[in-house]
């Protein structure tokens, strides 16, 4: 194809597109869309056939009655188009379906049946199921069977009274072929618009679905969101070996009064940006955030999950962590953490925002650890502490009640206490 033909079918499809989208709205679904966008084509095409018939039909009937009743329908297509623009779809419809069968009667009756008004039925029966809905199964139907009656009373009428105009022989072929050559030519192009149109709406449909799953990707484990994206069903799943912590600001509310509320975003979106990269590191899934509190936990995505010597070595580093971004703001600020072991469930909640969760005594026990801990500190569960002493040293804390388990020991551990830290933290250090 040439350039100067490119460029006019680019024009063309430009100019097209802009009548398609007359009286669409942003509130409308793909489907309404869709639906607006074939049925203005259709009036549109409707429109250029009633000038062609206006015009070639004209010359060669030499009938200004012919060209004028044309002219006429062409008026009544264009008002289609007004309506639709009004946001009177509906009233668009039912006018282009009473003009387009009173425009094949008109035809049968001047011309007579069986000489190109044929194709003209045919481009009668595909507009209709082009503008209604999937679930409008009664309005298709009516109007389908509308355009039957319509070309039955058509071909009654035109051999019961026409011709009405006298044609040679040759007007006859050369409308009889230039009717057939043009219709199928408006097919071809409402065919072309639609496919474009389509094609553009799956593109524009998987560019959000992407921009979803990019999103969801943030927000829940990479097993959880292939079950979520490749079904509709619930997912819901039982972990007998997960971990949980609970991590919060201590003083945030004082640092809110003394801070911009600017600086106080910045400081907060450089901290949890550095906790996701941690919690990525040491094979940690964040769960979610709330205000100054951070959740995360372990043996939720599968069975060969990180466990909670991962999750602890992640709350030693998210202790560093603030020390090192808030001495860079100027802040005294210092963190309480909470870490918890055992039985939970997991799963995704909501329909239109859908988020990850996770429930059960072992999360409620470590959102306790944590409110109980001291400041700079982490404190566990008993579980916990049996697995993780070892490695790490802890010192008896005060016990806590939780409603259903009744007194639970409590361990805590202090960051800065001496060789009995075993993490490196200048291998954890991530800068901004």
């Amino acid at each position: 194809m040439s350039r100067s033909a490119m460029a006019v079918e680019t024009e063309m499809r430009k100019y097209l597109s802009m009548i398609g989208r007359v009286g669409t709205t942003d509130d409308d679904g793909i489907e309404t869309k869709l639906l607006k966008y074939a049925a203005n084509l259709c009036f549109f095409l409707a429109f250029l056939l009633s000038i062609f018939y206006a015009v070639f039909g004209g010359i060669l009937s030499q009938s200004p009655y012919y060209a004028l009743v044309s002219l006429g329908l062409a008026i009544v297509y264009s008002g289609c188009l007004g309506l639709n623009a009004l946001s009177l779809f509906g009233s668009a419809r039912i006018l282009f379906l009473l003009a387009i069968n009173a425009h094949f009667i008109f035809l049968n009756v001047l011309v007579g049946p069986w000489q190109g008004a044929e194709y003209t039925a045919l481009f009668i029966f595909i507009l209709p199921a082009l503008m209604f809905a999937q679930g409008e199964i009664r309005s298709l139907a009516l109007s389908l069977a509308t355009c039957a009656i319509g070309t039955i009373v058509g071909i009654w009428l035109g051999r019961m009274y026409g011709p009405l105009l006298e044609f040679s022989r040759q007007d006859y072929e050369i409308g009889y072929y230039a009717n057939g050559f043009f219709i199928v030519l408006l097919i071809v192009a409402i065919v072309r618009m639609l496919h474009a149109r389509m094609l553009g709406s799956y593109q524009k449909s998987e560019v959000e679905r992407e921009k979803l799953a990019s999103f969801l990707r943030d927000s829940m484990p990479a097993p959880v969101l292939a079950q979520v994206m490749k079904s509709d069903t619930k997912v819901a799943d039982s972990h007998s070996d997960t971990a949980v912590l609970f991590a919060d600001i201590v003083g945030f509310t004082q640092l809110m009064h003394r801070v911009s509320p600017a600086l106080l975003l910045e400081f907060l979106d450089e901290l949890f940006t550095a906790f996701d990269a941690l919690a990525e590191e040491h094979g940690v899934e964040k769960i979610k955030t709330i205000g100054d509190s951070y959740m995360a936990a372990t043996g939720v995505a599968s069975a060969h999950d990180a466990g909670v010597d991962n999750l602890f070595e992640f709350a030693l580093s998210m202790i560093y962590m603030l020390r090192t971004v808030s001495q860079r703001y100027g802040f005294d600020a210092r963190m309480r953490i909470g870490v918890s072991s055992g039985h939970a469930i997991s799963g995704v909640i909501g329909a239109t925002k859908k988020t990850f969760d996770i429930w059960g005594d072992t999360v409620n026990l470590a959102s306790r650890l944590e409110a109980a801990a001291d400041p700079g500190k982490i404190l566990v569960s008993e579980p916990t502490y049996w697995r993780l002493r070892e490695r790490w040293h802890f010192d008896a804390h005060d016990a806590i009640e939780l409603k259903g388990l009744g007194t639970v020991a409590t361990y805590s551990h202090d960051p800065h206490d001496g060789p009995d830290n075993t993490v490196d933290f200048t291998k954890i250090r991530r800068e901004r």
